[in-house]
């Protein structure tokens, strides 16, 4: 379900890969997308989630309350 969600994000968002180490703002919105839409629809743990972009789960969860804080930023 994961990589599937990752391949959706992508695919809007015109990135080829989220997991990029970079932090450009499109990769960052992405990836604020990805945690979103992951943690919403999975239920899994932050940690998991984040692992599976190479990430440590401190970053998917200061992600998540920036969108939950600054929700139109995505818009």
């Amino acid at each position: 379900m994961l990589q599937k969600i990752k391949e959706l994000v992508q695919i809007e968002t015109r990135i080829r890969d989220i997991s990029k180490q970079s932090r450009t703002p499109d990769i960052i919105d992405a990836r604020v997308m990805y945690y979103y839409l992951a943690k919403k629809y999975t239920g899994l743990s932050y940690q998991r989630i984040a692992r599976s972009i190479d990430r440590d789960h401190a970053t998917a969860l200061h992600l998540s309350l920036i969108h939950i804080s600054e929700p139109t930023r995505l818009l």
